[in-house]
Formats: C-alpha cells, sequence, structure tokens
C-alpha cells in the first residue's frame, strides 16, 4: 500500500488501522493477536503500522478511546434537565445496549492497556477522560441535584465494570449454574441489576430539597 501523505490519508489510514484491529479482535483473543497480524489485516508493512501506534495496548486504547467518544456524546445528548433518578438509569442502561466491545476493552482497562503503555501515552488518556467526564458531570449537575457529578460518574463506572464482569462469565458455567437451584443466586442479570444498583448509588447522591 502507498504510504500516506497528507493529513486527511494520515487519518483516513489511522482508521483503517482501528478498523482493521477491532475486526480482528471479534475472530482472536486479544492475547494471541501481534502488531504484526494487524499489520497484515491493514495491508501494511509492520514498520509502517508502528508510525501510528508504538504497540497493541496502545492501538486497542485508542479503539476503546472512541467507543468511549460515541457512548460520552449519546449521553451528551440525553443527560438534559428535567431529569429524575429513574429516567437517568433508563438512559444508562439503554446507552449500554449494544456496547460489548466497548464494555470488554473497559474491562481490559487497568490491568493490561494501561499496564502496556508509556506513562506518556497513559496520561493523554486520562486528561482526555477527565475532559469529557467534566462535560458529563456538569450536565448531570444541572439535571439533576447532585453535587459532584463526576464523581457520581466513577462511582457509576465502578458499578458498571463490577457487575460487567460478574455477569460475563463462560456459557458452560452459566448454564451450570442454571440447572442448579442453589447456585441460581450467582447469575447476575446485567441491565436488570445495572438499573437497581445505580438508582440506589444516584439517589445516594442527591441534595436534600
Amino acid at each position: 500500500m502507498r504510504r500516506a501523505r497528507s493529513d486527511t490519508q494520515k487519518e483516513n489510514r489511522r482508521l483503517q488501522i482501528l478498523d482493521s484491529a477491532l475486526e480482528l479482535w471479534h475472530t482472536t483473543p486479544y492475547t494471541d493477536i501481534t502488531m504484526q497480524m494487524v499489520a497484515k489485516s491493514s495491508d501494511l508493512a509492520k514498520g509502517t503500522l508502528y508510525l501510528y501506534f508504538q504497540s497493541k495496548e496502545e492501538l486497542f486504547l485508542e479503539i476503546l478511546k472512541t467507543k468511549l467518544q460515541d457512548w460520552f456524546t449519546e449521553l451528551q445528548v440525553a443527560f438534559q434537565p428535567p431529569f429524575t433518578p429513574q429516567q437517568m438509569v433508563q438512559v444508562l442502561s439503554d446507552s449500554l445496549q449494544n456496547r460489548d466491545d466497548m464494555l470488554r476493552l473497559l474491562s481490559m482497562l487497568s490491568g493490561v492497556l494501561e499496564a502496556g503503555v508509556t506513562v506518556e501515552a497513559g496520561l493523554n488518556f486520562k486528561m482526555w477522560l477527565n475532559t469529557e467526564l467534566s462535560k458529563l458531570g456538569t450536565l448531570l449537575e444541572a439535571a439533576l441535584p447532585v453535587h459532584n457529578g463526576v464523581q457520581v460518574l466513577m462511582h457509576l463506572y465502578g458499578t458498571i465494570m463490577g457487575l460487567y464482569q460478574t455477569s460475563n462469565i463462560p456459557q458452560a458455567l452459566q448454564e451450570a449454574l442454571q440447572t442448579n437451584p442453589e447456585l441460581q443466586c450467582l447469575l447476575v442479570d446485567f441491565h436488570r441489576e445495572l438499573k437497581v444498583a445505580a438508582l440506589a448509588l444516584v439517589r445516594g447522591h442527591l441534595q436534600p430539597a
């Protein structure tokens, strides 16, 4: 493939790499993916790939960033007053439908992705995340009587990830639990439990009228 020279060509090439890596991840476990595989699926030389991303972790961190940006944009449109806690929780649950890629990547964020990138790349991601959460937090404070919108969002993030990882168990084990009445309490319906836990959390943050 010819070398990208203009800024537009370079951005298109970057997006192509992200799309190719994501498609590869849909069929190949993350641990088995190599930069050579990504380069081949992108029709690039391996050296060219490293001009865009220094590591597999940095590449997938960028994929996560694009997924988060789409999610944040949806929430920014939805977080408009007047807003009740029940409405907010429903919006949150609905917004996570069909976002398995994002949730899977978020579950890898601390232990895999951030652990494998440079401090500079990690800080750049955190600064971007802080900016986006501040925007959402401000909207949340206007829509609900909460004092610290970013803190609410961080608590919701912890709730989302805890429930997602608890509910995301191997299919064979899930089927085994379903046939054992004593263990069925360990089966977690992600969206149902998220609504319950998130509503309790948001109500706990409400300022007195």
